[in-house]
């Protein structure tokens, strides 16, 4: 009565195997509660210690899949971001190649400081100039002298503004120079702070894998039954004997009605 048989279907072994193992849980605790009924004791247990053990392994394996999956993205746009500043540093090589300029910046601060000192050295020399004429006449050597002086100020004042305008051929701007060498920059420390989030969001994805793992712990091991629980016997003689009376009676009820009628 209680028997699977032979050669039954994959669907009858399925509720075969629900009638004979039971699984509830605690609400309050979570605590799972397995019942597995056999024809052996010792099967039971049997039949018990592979259900933890495949239960063990299933839990290991989606812990697995979990930090995996958490780790997956988080490397992912760690790699982009080391690819973006791996990229951003060879541009700024390939731009102070271009230009044979360490640092455009300190660049047109020379440039800058040399034209100051420029203007500074003329407005000297006009002074002198002014000076020399005021008091001497223009029949003073010296102003031919301080007019040459004046004259190559002037031409290398020009020269260095042609410099920083850029002026001749296939030259450009220190300014523009130094605007692409910021946005340069500006890229390069960008690409810098998301490397260093994608560190931190790694680590931080790591340490999340770490604590969310999920053990299956055993409260109470497999225990090996002493006596028989199921099937109840005395309840099912007790309802085969009251099943087997109202039959009978039922037939005979019948029985005696068919006679009467004749």
């Amino acid at each position: 009565v209680f028997t699977l048989g032979y050669d039954r279907s994959v669907e009858d072994m399925l509720d075969y195997w629900e009638r004979m193992v039971h699984v509830s849980m605690d609400s309050n605790t979570g605590v799972l509660n397995i019942e597995v009924r056999a024809f052996d004791p010792n099967d039971a247990q049997l039949v018990l210690n592979a259900i933890i053990l495949e239960s063990s392994s299933l839990v290991d394996e989606l812990s697995r899949i979990a930090r995996n999956d958490a780790m997956k993205f988080t490397l992912e746009d760690l790699s982009a971001a080391e690819d973006r500043l791996r990229e951003m540093r060879r541009q700024i090589r390939e731009f102070r190649a271009q230009y044979d300029i360490i640092n455009p910046e300190a660049n047109v601060e020379s440039q800058t400081g040399v034209v100051a000192q420029l203007q500074a050295s003329l407005a000297d020399a006009l002074i002198d100039f002014e000076t020399v004429r005021s008091y001497s006449g223009e029949s003073d050597l010296r102003l031919a002298s301080l007019q040459r002086r004046i004259d190559a100020i002037r031409q290398q004042i020009a020269a260095e503004q042609r410099v920083v305008k850029g002026e001749g051929e296939n030259a450009k701007p220190l300014t523009e120079i130094f605007g692409e060498y910021e946005e340069l920059l500006v890229d390069l420390e960008f690409s810098r702070n998301a490397y260093t989030a994608a560190l931190a969001a790694e680590e931080q994805a790591r340490f999340e894998a770490r604590r969310k793992s999920r053990y299956l712990a055993v409260h109470i091991p497999p225990t090996l039954a002493e006596e028989s629980i199921y099937p109840d016997r005395q309840l099912l003689s007790l309802l085969v004997l009251i099943c087997s009376l109202a039959t009978w009676a039922v037939l005979v009820m019948i029985y005696y009605n068919i006679r009467d009628r004749r």
